[in-house]
C-alpha cells in the first residue's frame, strides 16, 4: 500500500464517521472533489505563487451555498499539509467504506483507453442518478475494445464499445 493511500484512508475513515452522523457531508465532499478536479483549479492548487489562504478563499467562493464548514476545514487542513491533491483519493476511499456498509453499489467499467478524471466523474454521476445510489467505480482498460466502454452493474451490462458495434454490423451483413 502506498504512503498516499494510507494517508487518504485515514482521512476517509474520519470523514466516514462524520458522514454517519450527517448524510449531507457526503454531498459536500463530492462537491469539493468535483471542484478540485476542474483543470483550472488543479493549475491553481499546483501554483506555488499563491498562498494557502488565497487557494482556500477560491474554494470558499466555489463552495458558497454548499454549506459545509467541515469540508472547508478539511480543504484548509489539506492545503496546510500540502495534501490537497489527495481529495480524489479520499473520496474514493470514503465510497469504498460506504459500499462495504451497503449505502452504495460497485460498478465495473472497462474502457478501451484510460478515462480522464472529469470523464470518470461524469460517468459516475450519471450512473449514480440512474441507480439512485452512490456508486463506486472499478476501472479497467482493455485495448481490444478499440474504443468506447462497457459498464457492468450486477447482472446488467451496457456495452458501448466499438468492438461490439462492429461485431453487430458484421453479423447483420453476414445474415
Amino acid at each position: 500500500m502506498s504512503n498516499t493511500l494510507k494517508i487518504s484512508r485515514r482521512y476517509a475513515v474520519a470523514l466516514f464517521e462524520l458522514i454517519q452522523e450527517d448524510a449531507k457531508l457526503l454531498d459536500a465532499l463530492k462537491h469539493v472533489r468535483d471542484i478540485s478536479l476542474l483543470s483550472d483549479m488543479q493549475v491553481l492548487m499546483d501554483a506555488p505563487v499563491y498562498s494557502n489562504d488565497e487557494k482556500l478563499s477560491v474554494f470558499k467562493k466555489a463552495l458558497k451555498g454548499a454549506g459545509s464548514d467541515e469540508m472547508l476545514r478539511l480543504v484548509q487542513l489539506l492545503l496546510h499539509r500540502g495534501k490537497v491533491s489527495l481529495l480524489d483519493e479520499i473520496v474514493a476511499e470514503v465510497e469504498k467504506l460506504l459500499a462495504a456498509q451497503g449505502q452504495s453499489v460497485e460498478v465495473e467499467v472497462v474502457s478501451a483507453v484510460p478515462m480522464g478524471k472529469a470523464a470518470v466523474a461524469s460517468l459516475k454521476k450519471t450512473i449514480s442518478v440512474a441507480v439512485g445510489k452512490d456508486v463506486a467505480l472499478n476501472m479497467h482498460e482493455d485495448a481490444s475494445m478499440i474504443g468506447g466502454f462497457v459498464v457492468r452493474l450486477g447482472d446488467r451490462k451496457i456495452d458501448c464499445s466499438v468492438k461490439s458495434k462492429l461485431e453487430g454490423m458484421r453479423q447483420a451483413i453476414a445474415g
